[in-house]
C-alpha cells in the first residue's frame, strides 16, 4: 500500500474541530455524515491529493457571518445561542491546513445544513529519496492514523490497565469531585496529579501502560504543566486518546495557546455536571440507544 509523510497529529486536529462543530450544532435526531475521497491527480504526481466533507443538518451559516466565519474569535449566532464554542476552532484549522498541507478549507451551507470541504496534500513515502533517513524517523511515517480511541494494534510489553478516561489535576479535591463525577456515568476514571505521572503511566514509562480514551488535562501544575504533557503524549506512538485542556482562565490568548499545543477543546473551570455530560457525549464515551418498538 502507499505509505505518505505528514503530521497526523495536525491533521487530526483539523479534521476533530470540523467534526466537534457539527456535533455542537446538529439538534437531537439529526445526522452528520463523512466522505473522504481521493483526488484524481497525474500518476506522476508525489502528492496524495485529499477531499474530506463533513455535512450536517443543523441550523446552517447566516449569510452576514459567512465572510467572517474564519476569522479569529467569531463565533457563530447558532453558537451563542447554545453557549458552546470559542470562536477559535476554524481558525486555528484554516490555518493548519494552508500553512501544513498546502490545502484549503471551504464551506455550503442552507437552512437545512451546513457542509464543510478539507482538501490537503501529502507527500507521498519515496524509499528511494528517504534512504538517508535513520529508523527513528521512518518509523513516523508507518503510525497507524488516529482511530478516536484506544488503538490495540500498538504492542506494549508490559502489565495494562484500560480506562475511559484520565483526570490530570494537582489539586486533590479536583481530582476526586471529576472522578466521582465521570464514574456517575457509568464510566471507569483514573487520575494523575500532574502532567509528568500521567505522561509516564500513559505511554508505558516503567512498563506499566495505562490506556484511556479522554484526558482532561489541566494546565498548571508543578512538576510539569498542561502544555508540556499535552505535547509529548501527541508525539508519543502509542497514545491515542482524546485531550481536553482545563483551565481556571478563560483570557482568549491562553486558550488559544493550549490549543496550539494539542488539545481539541479548552474548557474553563469549574466543571459542571451538565457540561462533563456534554464533553463525554461529544467524545463518544456516552451513546444514546434508542429503542424502537414495532407493532
Amino acid at each position: 500500500g502507499m505509505v505518505v509523510v505528514g503530521d497526523s497529529n495536525r491533521l487530526k486536529q483539523v479534521i476533530q474541530n470540523i467534526l466537534s462543530n457539527a456535533y455542537k450544532f446538529t439538534p437531537h435526531g439529526g445526522r452528520i455524515a463523512v466522505s473522504v475521497k481521493r483526488i484524481e491527480s497525474d500518476p506522476s504526481d508525489t502528492f496524495l491529493r485529499v477531499r474530506t466533507s463533513v455535512t450536517d443538518t443543523g441550523p446552517g451559516i447566516h449569510d452576514r457571518e459567512r465572510d467572517r466565519i474564519f476569522t479569529p474569535w467569531m463565533q457563530l449566532r447558532a453558537g451563542k445561542n447554545l453557549g458552546v464554542g470559542s470562536g477559535l476552532g476554524l481558525a486555528l484549522s484554516k490555518d493548519l491546513i494552508e500553512k501544513g498541507f498546502q490545502g484549503k478549507i471551504d464551506f455550503a451551507s442552507s437552512p437545512s445544513g451546513t457542509t464543510f470541504f478539507i482538501e490537503f496534500k501529502l507527500p507521498i513515502f519515496m524509499p528511494d529519496i528517504h534512504d538517508h533517513l535513520s529508523e527513528t524517523n521512518e518509523s513516523v511515517f508507518q503510525k497507524r492514523t488516529f482511530e478516536g480511541g484506544i488503538d490495540d494494534s500498538v504492542l506494549f510489553e508490559g502489565s495494562q490497565q484500560l480506562f475511559d478516561v484520565a483526570v490530570v489535576d494537582d489539586s486533590s479535591m479536583n481530582r476526586k469531585l471529576l472522578v466521582r463525577t465521570i464514574e456517575m456515568f457509568g464510566l471507569t476514571c483514573v487520575s494523575f496529579e500532574n502532567g509528568k505521572e500521567a505522561v509516564d503511566k500513559l505511554t508505558g514509562v516503567g512498563g506499566h501502560l495505562v490506556r484511556c480514551r479522554l484526558v482532561l488535562m489541566d494546565k498548571e501544575m508543578p512538576v510539569m504543566d498542561g502544555y508540556v504533557a499535552t505535547q509529548q503524549l501527541r508525539s508519543h506512538h502509542i497514545f491515542r486518546g482524546h485531550i481536553v485542556g482545563v483551565t481556571g482562565n478563560a483570557l482568549d490568548s491562553q486558550i488559544s495557546e493550549f490549543l496550539s499545543f494539542g488539545v481539541e477543546e479548552v474548557v474553563t473551570k469549574p466543571l459542571k455536571r451538565e457540561r462533563i455530560e456534554t464533553l463525554l457525549r461529544q467524545f463518544g464515551l456516552l451513546v444514546e440507544i434508542e429503542a424502537t418498538s414495532h407493532s
